[in-house]
C-alpha cells in the first residue's frame, strides 16, 4: 500500500530536481501526492489505464485539448514485482520523455529505501520491547514465548551481555513541554548508542524510567582479556556521545556480565546501584562499577533498623557530640580508610599535623571503644560508617 505521507515526500524531492509538477496516485487511481495540492483525491483517468495495462500512459498536447485534460506520460510504480501506484509527469510528452523513465526509477528507489528505513524502525523498535521484557526480569513461565520472540528478532539467548546503565536525570532540556523533549533526547541518545556500537553486534540501548540501558553482545567463548578490552572500548563510545553534557549530568554504572538472559534484569538493576552507591561512597567520576561495591550492596540488604541498631552500637557516644565535631571526626574517619590508614597521607590530606590526628584517632577510640590504629578497630568503624551513610543519603537516593 502507498502512504500519503511517503508519497508527498517523494513528489516534493522529485519536484526539487526537475521543477516539472509530479503527481502520484494509488492503486483506486486517486491523486494522493502532487506539486499542485488542488488536485489532492482527483481521479486520474490515465492512471487507471495504466493500473490496468501495467504500460506507460502518455497525454498528447492534441489529446490533452480535445479531452479538456493536462498532458502528461503516467508510468506504473512497481514495488516487489507488482504495480502499487502510478507516476505522473505533467507537460509535453515530447519535451518530458526524457527524464520520464528517470523519473520512474527514482520514484521506486525512494519507495524502497522508505520501505527498507520502516523495516529498520520496526525491527529496532521491537527489539528495544524486547529488552524491556528481558529487563523486567521474566518469570520461567514466559520462557517459551521469550523463546519464539529471540529467534523472530534474530536475537541470540545463548550470548552474554555486557550491561550498562545511564543517568542523565541531572540533564534537563530547556523546553515549555520539558517531559516530551526530554524523552526524546533519551530517544535520541539511545539511537546514537545504537549505531555507535553496532560494530560489537546487535547492540541495544532503550529507555527504562529516568535511565538507559545498553545491552552489548559478547562472542561465545570470549577470553577475559577480550571481554575486559569490549568493556573498555563500549565506555569509550558512551563517553565519547555524552561528551557533549556537563560532567555532572551523565552518570555510567556497569552492572557486570550477565552469563543468562534470566539475569539481564537483575544486572541492569546492578548498574542502576553502582551509580546510586558511587555518587554516596566515592569521589565524583563518570562511571562507577558495581564489582567496586560489593561489600555495600550486601550491607544494603540488612532491614534499615536493624542497621541503624549496629552503628549506632559502634559508633555509640560519638554520635552525641555537635555537629561540627561529629562530622569532624567522620571526615578524619573516612579520609584515614581511604589513605589505607596511613598516618602521613591522612594528615597531608586533612592539612593537619600527624600529632593532631594521632589525637582525634585517641578521641574517636575513647567515645565509641575501637581503635581505628586497629585492624579490629578499624573494621568496625569502617562498617558503620557504611551503615550509617545508607540511612542519611544512599536510601534516599532517586
Amino acid at each position: 500500500m502507498l502512504l500519503t505521507k511517503t508519497a508527498q515526500t517523494i513528489v516534493e524531492k522529485i519536484m526539487s530536481a526537475i521543477k516539472i509538477n509530479v503527481n502520484i496516485m494509488n492503486e483506486n487511481a486517486l491523486i494522493i501526492a502532487s506539486g499542485n495540492k488542488a488536485r489532492l483525491g482527483e481521479f486520474h483517468a490515465g492512471a487507471q489505464r495504466v493500473i490496468e495495462t501495467g504500460k506507460e500512459d502518455e497525454v498528447s498536447l492534441e489529446q490533452s485539448k480535445r479531452m479538456n485534460i493536462k498532458p502528461g506520460i503516467s508510468l506504473p510504480i512497481v514495488f516487489k514485482n507488482k504495480t502499487i501506484g502510478v507516476v505522473g509527469i505533467t507537460g509535453n510528452p515530447q519535451k518530458i520523455r526524457a527524464f520520464a523513465k528517470l523519473v520512474k526509477h527514482s520514484t521506486e528507489l525512494m519507495l524502497e529505501q522508505s520501505y527498507i528505513d520502516e523495516e529498520i524502525f520496526l525491527e529496532a523498535r521491537a527489539r528495544k520491547s524486547f529488552l524491556l521484557n528481558l529487563l523486567l526480569e521474566p518469570s520461567l513461565d514466559d520462557e517459551e514465548p521469550i523463546a519464539m520472540r529471540a529467534q523472530m528478532l534474530n536475537f541470540s539467548l545463548d550470548c552474554s551481555y555486557l550491561i550498562f546503565a545511564i543517568d542523565i536525570k541531572a540533564y534537563s532540556v530547556k523546553s515549555d513541554d520539558s517531559i516530551t523533549n526530554q524523552e526524546r533526547f533519551m530517544e535520541t541518545l539511545c539511537k546514537q548508542f545504537d549505531t555507535s556500537l553496532s560494530l560489537h553486534g546487535k547492540a541495544t540501548a532503550c529507555t527504562v524510567n529516568d535511565y538507559i540501558a545498553i545491552m552489548v553482545p559478547l562472542q561465545k567463548e570470549s577470553s577475559p582479556a577480550k571481554e575486559s578490552l569490549l568493556i573498555a572500548n563500549v565506555i569509550g563510545i558512551i563517553r565519547r556521545i555524552l561528551v557533549f553534557l556537563p560532567t555532572s549530568s551523565a552518570k555510567i554504572g556497569f552492572g557486570g556480565i550477565s552469563r543468562s538472559w534470566k539475569q539481564i534484569g537483575h544486572f541492569f538493576f546492578r548498574a542502576i546501584s553502582a551509580i546510586k552507591m558511587g555518587k554516596v561512597y566515592d569521589t565524583p567520576q563518570d562511571i562507577y562499577y558495581f564489582e567496586n561495591y560489593l561489600c555495600e550492596a550486601t550491607l544494603a540488604q540488612i532491614p534499615l533498623n536493624e542497621r541503624k541498631q549496629l552503628y549506632v552500637a559502634v559508633l555509640g557516644k560519638l554520635l552525641n557530640r555537635k555537629a561540627e565535631h561529629l562530622n569532624s571526626f567522620i571526615l578524619t574517619l573516612k579520609n584515614y580508610f581511604s589513605s589505607e590508614m596511613s598516618i602521613k597521607e591522612t594528615a597531608q590530606s586533612l592539612h593537619i599535623h600527624p600529632n593532631t590526628l594521632s589525637f582525634r584517632l585517641s578521641q574517636i577510640k575513647k567515645a565509641t571503644g575501637c581503635d581505628p590504629r586497629t585492624f579490629s578497630g578499624a573494621f568496625k568503624l569502617k562498617l558503620a560508617l557504611l551503615l550509617m551513610s545508607m540511612d542519611r543519603e544512599y536510601l534516599t537516593e532517586t
